[in-house]
């Protein structure tokens, strides 16, 4: 109720309440009622000298009528017939409930005096809305009680604290019932109990602390938490400072707790929600924050009392100090004392009484609580954890299951010998491993005397201890998650190892599975510093599972995620290996977890890196001057270039050979002219050329070498040759250039002669065939002294003979246009073909083509000019001697 927070006006209401209880007055601060109080005094003090003048001796059953306040609330007072002392002591206590707490309240406050109460025009009905009527009589009120529950006897109880805080405390109250809060706590701390803290004033909560809903104390996590709650409690306002039962006990949640302990030193003097702002009040006009006691302020807090025993809930009264009425206590709680509730001397009690009453069902057991260190290393209460006891124990149960809380609990029963050892073992599982405390497998704690006691291993998971009937033993077992392995696989295709070329595709593939029982959180990087030098990444190609996240960046990929046993997770992506600017050639990568160094070597078996040769990309062709598919004539050479490149990233082996079968059957090596570069060797063995050596990475070498056609002997007419691998067959490969040929021009040669043989000059010829482009072609007989002094077609200076060269492949046709003189012209035809189906024919010789004399006239020698020419020449040279004498004759003058 609202008063002041001074000891010294607390003594001095005390003495003053004393003295109205012996006048039989009822306290109050309102000055009205004051008045009202003493005429109703007044009168019915003229009522009874009436009655007794009157009417004689009052009956026994009249003489103690309901007291009645002076605002007209009915002061509710126990009404029994019972005699004995305990019903002595409530009676003659009586008066103390119906009056407001003496000494705690400012009698100049002017809080509550001004408020309206039901005398000031309203009713009790019309305040208390949703209320039933306050019973008539302390019998009708406790008629209508309901009795409390059953309270299990079990330990590991839920249970919730309710504190008053009203004004009639002073500091040194409130620290102890702090105290005695947190030593319900402490005596709770490791068995499968809970606590929930509240508190209460005017209001409930009190609007300066907040309450504190149920929280395991199975571990001294949960009960620092509920502690650390306790401590931060605080005092409210002067003006809040009033005792709302009904609020208190409405707070607390129905049908959550075993046990609801509920601590006050005062007797109920507010009840609703109630406020200065009558239109705020719950209900509407409820305006008195607790100046004074009336009858509603205890039928609500028993209605709220019997809803929470409806719900299940033990309501427990707790009565400090000498100012509480306990006939109030026990209308909200039972009627059996030290059961239903308890009168305590003082606050100073107070943490004694309620550590004994939080104990009383965990003496003789032994609680176990299960916490698990999860991979992260936090201590957590875990349920699902079975411990067994021994039937040679007498444990109560055998075997038990750990809550949501962690906790069990074990009744040993039939403890009539002070001391017996009994054994606990858990029922290991998978995927978790018992965590030892200081070499033990259990610790254990006496919650009586707050010490250790001794405990043995049983085992690998048990141990023994010793209990007695006064021990509330509560033990700890610890496991730990074994944290899953990670493990990564890496795969490639083509597959580790095996040589990729230039313009190839890699894909790789990592696989993340954990072995064990937990997800397990990855953190890997995949280097590709030794890829990317000789590869480019191919863009959009990285794809990651659901579960990984996978961030290029530079030349890395970080991958990190969770993954569980029973799902690998996958990611790929893939690379083209160039075509040039390569790194070392090799394309190797490594994973390892983040922070690590990758090796700088790829061992055949890590299932960690992969790496591929990137093979050296020989190619190979073969050049000539003139170009091949040329025609060459007989003694003209021809100079070839074999070229060996290596656009690979390794070097490369170069065993080769360079046929020259069809070469030489019509042309000659060149003595000396083979040359060979960068690295390589060659050599003529027979008609094949020998290239053996190596070309670097990104390299190339050639081989040269010349040849010179035949003029004479000649083969098949084709200078032919082929460059092939060793081992493989001289043929024309239509994809590289591996061979040339060069078509050898034709010759054809005849001589005039007469029929005896005789050389004839002076025939004239002419030529037809693919050589001449359709045209013919005009031959005249050369005599000369040298073939070079001959200019027209026929290129042999002797007269008679003729020789045509440079004649391309084709059929051709030969007629003599032009006879010598004094034959007869041939006309026939003469044809011929060069070339042709192997082996082609290339020189022709046509052989003596003669013509016959023309009648009359002497055939000339052979090769000489005949008999015409001397009679011819005979005859002008007489004449010329002729004409020579008759000139001179004719010039003469005869002398005298």
């Amino acid at each position: 109720m609202i008063g002041n927070q001074s000891g010294d006006r607390a003594a001095q209401n005390s003495r003053t309440l004393g003295q109205m209880r012996a006048m039989g007055w009822q306290r109050t601060s309102n000055p009205r009622r004051a008045i009202i109080a003493l005429a109703a005094l007044f009168s019915t003090t003229v009522l009874v000298l009436t009655l007794l003048v009157g009417f004689g001796p009052i009956p026994a059953a009249a003489q103690t009528p309901e007291n009645s306040q002076a605002d007209g609330t009915p002061t509710v007072r126990e009404e029994t017939s019972d005699t004995s002392a305990e019903s002595t002591l409530e009676a003659s206590e009586a008066p103390v409930a119906t009056l407001s707490e003496p000494g705690n309240e400012s009698d100049s406050n002017p809080i509550a005096q001004n408020y309206p109460r039901p005398d000031d025009n309203l009713t009790e009905e019309s305040i208390a809305v949703e209320d039933r009527p306050a019973p008539v009589s302390k019998a009708s009120a406790m008629a209508s009680r309901l009795a409390n529950p059953q309270l299990p006897a079990q330990c590991g109880l839920s249970v919730a604290i309710v504190l008053d805080l009203s004004n009639s405390l002073t500091n040194g109250d409130v620290a102890s019932s702090k105290t005695a809060a947190q030593g319900v706590v402490n005596a709770l701390t490791g068995t499968p109990s809970a606590v929930g803290v509240y508190t209460f004033a005017s209001l409930a909560p009190d609007g300066t602390n907040t309450a504190l809903s149920k929280t395991s104390v199975s571990t001294s996590r949960g009960a620092t938490i509920v502690k650390n709650s306790i401590a931060g409690i605080k005092r409210v306002p002067e003006n809040h400072g009033g005792t709302n039962w009904d609020a208190a006990l409405r707070q607390v949640p129905s049908g959550q707790y075993d046990v609801v302990l509920f601590v006050t030193d005062g007797n109920p003097t507010a009840y609703g929600t109630p406020n200065p702002n009558r239109l705020v009040a719950t209900p509407t006009g409820n305006v008195d924050m607790g100046s004074a006691f009336h009858a509603i302020d205890l039928s609500t807090a028993v209605r709220a009392a019997d809803k929470l025993k409806a719900s299940g809930s033990f309501v427990m009264g707790l009565g400090v100090g000498a100012g509480v009425n306990v006939s109030n206590i026990k209308d909200i709680s039972g009627s059996t004392e030290g059961t239903d509730y308890f009168r305590i001397a003082n606050y100073a009690e107070l943490t004694q009484k309620l550590s004994e009453i939080a104990l009383k069902n965990c003496q003789g057991t032994v609680s176990i609580v299960k916490q698990v260190r999860d991979l992260s290393g936090k201590l957590a209460p875990t349920a699902g954890w079975t411990f067994d006891g021994r039937s040679v124990d007498k444990v109560e149960p055998l075997s038990a299951v750990t809550a949501k809380n962690g906790a069990v609990n074990f009744k040993v029963t039939d403890l009539k010998n002070d001391r017996r050892t009994i054994q606990f073992a858990e029922r290991q599982q998978l995927g978790y491993a018992l965590e030892q405390q200081s070499g033990s497998n259990a610790v254990c704690i006496d919650n009586v005397t707050g010490k250790k006691v001794s405990v043995s291993n049983v085992g690998a998971t048990g141990f023994a201890v010793d209990v007695d009937r006064e021990n509330a033993l509560s033990c700890q077992v610890l496991n730990r998650m074994i944290p899953a392995e990670p493990i990564v696989g890496k795969s490639s295709n083509p597959s580790s190892g095996t040589e990729v070329q230039p313009g190839d595709e890699i894909e790789y593939k990592l696989t993340f599975t954990a072995e064990g029982t937990f997800p397990v959180d990855i953190d890997y990087v995949d280097h590709l510093a030794g890829v990317l030098d000789d590869a480019d990444l191919i863009a959009g190609s990285i794809k990651a599972d659901s579960g990984l996240v996978a961030v290029l960046n530079a030349n890395k990929i970080n991958v990190t995620g969770t993954v569980s046993p029973d799902k690998p997770l996958i990611l790929t992506y893939k690379v083209k290996v160039k075509t040039e600017n390569f790194g070392d050639g090799i394309a190797a990568n490594f994973i390892v977890p983040s922070g690590e160094t990758p090796p700088e070597t790829c061992e055949p078996d890590d299932p960690s890196c992969t790496e591929h040769p990137i093979s050296g990309d020989l190619s190979i062709s073969k050049t000539s001057d003139p170009e091949s598919g040329t025609l060459v004539a007989p003694g003209q050479t021809v100079n070839y270039t074999l070229k060996f490149a290596n656009s690979g990233a390794a070097e490369v082996e170069v065993d080769h050979r360079d046929f020259l079968r069809d070469v030489l059957d019509d042309a000659e090596y060149v003595d000396r002219s083979l040359r060979a570069t960068n690295g390589l060797d060659a050599s003529l063995r027979g008609d094949q050329i020998v290239i053996t050596g190596k070309v670097g990475a990104e390299s190339e070498a050639t081989v040269t070498y010349s040849v010179k056609i035949k003029t004479a002997e000649l083969g098949n007419g084709v200078v032919k040759n082929f460059l092939v691998p060793d081992g493989e067959d001289p043929v024309c490969d239509p994809e590289v250039t591996n061979c040339t040929e060069h078509p050898v021009l034709g010759t054809a040669i005849w001589t005039k002669s007469d029929v005896n043989g005789a050389a004839l000059s002076g025939s004239e010829w002419e030529l037809t065939g693919p050589g001449t482009n359709g045209t013919k072609v005009a031959i005249e007989d050369c005599v000369a002294s040298a073939a070079s002094k001959c200019s027209g077609a026929d290129m042999d200076p002797k007269a008679g003979g003729f020789q045509l060269t440079d004649l391309a492949w084709g059929t051709y046709t030969l007629i003599e246009t032009k006879a010598p003189a004094g034959f007869v012209l041939d006309e026939s035809k003469h044809a011929f073909t060069v070339g042709g189906e192997s082996p082609a024919q290339i020189v022709w010789d046509l052989g003596k083509i003669t013509n016959e004399q023309r009648e009359g006239l002497d055939l000339p020698l052979t090769g000489g000019t005949g008999t015409q020419t001397f009679l011819f020449g005979g005859g002008a040279v007489l004449l010329a001697a002729l004409g020579v004498v008759a000139w001179r004759r004719k010039t003469t003058v005869p002398k005298n």
